[in-house]
């Protein structure tokens, strides 16, 4: 063969190889699991192979439990997680790289030359949304169910629009990196949202209101729990405090719905990454001056290691129904007043989620406001308790000094209990009752004054306010009779009639406690209460009429639930309490055990 021609072929070789070359600008760094690649023009789907390098216009798809980690040759590297497809439309030498994520989550670090370069140096593109990347960190996802985009910014700033409004207003005609480049530029749809906020965007209007979505939701900031397990991920020194300082000047923290400004939710709430669903804290959380953020203990929690949102328990996110109720796992949760605050919680968080543009179906278990009460909440509790109670009284004379001591073993409790759940923090209690009450005492004849006095009535008013998932502090007053048994002479061990007096008088006390959820035991709930007693008591006199006396005392229980259907709860309890109650002339100690039942109707 001539030398020319062999050289030829040698060059058309080199050539050939070194044009190839230049196409593959992403290699795979890391994977793991089941990654699957479509090469352009191919018909099947091949696995990827750790270290090699990707052609334009490749589709990679991530399998579930799976993740690779891609890196560009501009340094910029990209993390697909679980469940996930994206198609690396163009890597030009000049401009930015254009990913198109299709379905699941992408983690970003972009690179850039210089702090004043204003360049994209990525471009990402969903259904629903644009996304222009300079220097920053960020993690995004698409659902194609609910067509939902969203956004958190770790570090820089990231540019994003709805692609939708781009489109219709004919501000965006080729989705190419010139194109997109341009319209991010120029555009006044586009929002910019710095690190540690949240936007997103869908292609639906919001339910229920006037709002079209034309832009992004307003950047808000997102819970600093999320923000702090979600910088440790990409590796980043920054904390919640170092991006949060404060209040912002332009967005109210609880968030608004304005015709001319958008839609903001409420400030530090939680992103569901596998949805794309921001769930806004609740109206009754607290606000966190110094991070500018509402604490959102009542709406779930954040996995520290990966950052992700993990739901109360009882609840699951749907991307087309926002948070529903899963009827197995709530019936594990401690009792029926807890389970109508998680549905309460529920029902206001998905009202929120409407208003970011997403409709979601109404959720099962959820109640239509059709109270005739417009004050009072949806939500109610109504329980019938019966707790028979054996109690030991002591009487001292303070006069003589003489001492006495009763008994009951026959004695009996019955309640009507209406609860009310006014938020996921705040419920209410109101009680009506009656006790029926004998003494046992094998040496007096037992006497009462009034044939009616075997009986007496009970009010319960109270307040209860969770702290937290456990803990719940509790406030009430409370009026109701009392029965006191008195010696119907001096002193007990002299002579007479042994005759005794029974007599019910007018107690009216103030209890203060808390209520501690322990977990479960053998498939039940397990609770445990206490409470302080303090307040005033009518009762006996030597003289003819009545006197008044200071009550002090103590309770504490354990109650565990069982349920039969969403609806019906019963409650098996355990109390004991012991109250002092001391006048001029006599003294009253006594100590009651209780063991009852409560039956729980979710009305």
């Amino acid at each position: 063969m001539p030398k020319l021609t062999k050289l030829t072929l040698l060059s058309i070789l080199f050539l050939s190889s070194t044009l190839s070359y230049a196409g593959q600008k992403a290699q795979v760094l890391i994977m793991r699991g089941s990654v699957t690649k479509l090469p352009p023009g191919a018909q099947k789907a091949m696995p990827v192979k750790r270290g090699e390098w990707l052609l334009e216009d490749t589709s990679i798809v991530t399998g579930d439990k799976s993740f690779v980690k891609l890196k560009f040759e501009d340094r910029s590297t990209m993390n697909l997680g679980p469940r996930s497809k994206v198609v690396i439309d163009e890597m030009p030498s000049k401009k930015a790289n254009v990913v198109n994520l299709l379905t699941g989550m992408i983690k970003a670090e972009v690179k850039k030359k210089s702090q004043k370069e204003t360049k994209n140096k990525m471009l990402i593109k969903t259904r629903s949304a644009v996304m222009g990347v300079r220097g920053t960190k960020f993690q995004s996802i698409y659902n194609p169910v609910n067509k939902r985009t969203a956004l958190v910014t770790i570090e820089g700033k990231v540019a994003m629009a709805n692609k939708k409004e781009l489109t219709d207003s004919s501000q965006l005609v080729k989705e190419d990196a010139v194109e997109l480049e341009k319209v991010l530029d120029q555009s006044d749809a586009v929002v910019e949202v710095e690190a540690g906020r949240f936007s997103g965007v869908g292609a639906q209007k919001a339910g229920g209101e006037s709002v079209a979505l034309s832009k992004p939701t307003v950047p808000v900031k997102i819970a600093p729990d999320q923000y702090n397990a979600l910088a440790k991920t990409m590796d980043s020194k920054l904390t919640a405090e170092d991006v949060m300082d404060g209040v912002d000047a332009e967005v109210a923290p609880e968030g608004f719905v304005d015709n001319t400004k958008g839609v903001a939710p409420k400030a530090g709430g939680l992103v569901d990454f596998t949805t794309g669903l921001y769930i806004s804290p609740t109206k009754d959380a607290k606000l966190d001056e110094k991070t500018g953020t509402y604490k959102a203990e009542a709406i779930g929690k954040v996995d520290e290691t990966s950052g992700d949102y993990i739901p109360p328990q009882g609840v699951k996110v749907d991307p087309a129904k926002g948070l529903v109720v899963d009827n197995e796992e709530i019936a594990k949760v401690a009792s029926a007043q807890e389970r109508q605050a998680l549905l309460a919680t529920v029902t206001e968080v998905n009202r929120e989620v409407k208003k970011q543009g997403i409709e979601v179906n109404k959720i099962q278990s959820a109640k239509p406001d059709n109270s005739s009460w417009g004050w009072l909440p949806d939500n109610h509790l109504v329980a019938v308790e019966i707790l028979p109670f054996s109690e030991t009284l002591e009487v001292k004379n303070k006069v003589s000094g003489s001492k006495a001591e009763f008994y009951t073993d026959s004695a009996l409790w019955v309640k009507l209990n209406w609860s009310q759940i006014w938020s996921s923090k705040i419920t209410s209690l109101v009680s009506l009752g009656f006790q029926h009450y004998e003494v046992k005492e094998d040496d007096f004849k037992i006497e009462t004054n009034d044939s009616d006095e075997d009986s007496s009535k009970h009010i319960h008013l109270g307040v209860g306010y969770r702290l937290n998932e456990k803990l719940k502090l509790k406030a009430a007053l409370n009026f109701r009779d009392d029965f006191y048994v008195t010696p119907g002479f001096n002193d007990p061990a002299g002579g007479g009639d042994k005759t005794v007096n029974v007599d019910s008088y007018s107690t009216d006390f103030i209890s203060l406690g808390a209520e501690y959820q322990v977990g479960e035991l053998a498939g039940f709930n397990i609770l445990l209460e206490g409470e302080l007693i303090t307040g005033e008591s009518d009762m006996p006199s030597n003289g003819p009429d009545d006197e008044s006396g200071d009550l002090s005392g103590f309770a504490f229980g354990a109650s565990t639930g069982y349920s039969f259907s969403e609806k019906l709860n019963l409650r098996a309890s355990a109390k004991y309490e012991t109250r002092e109650a001391v006048g001029e002339n006599y003294e009253f100690d006594r100590s009651a055990l209780g063991i009852g039942a409560n039956l729980v109707y979710d009305i």
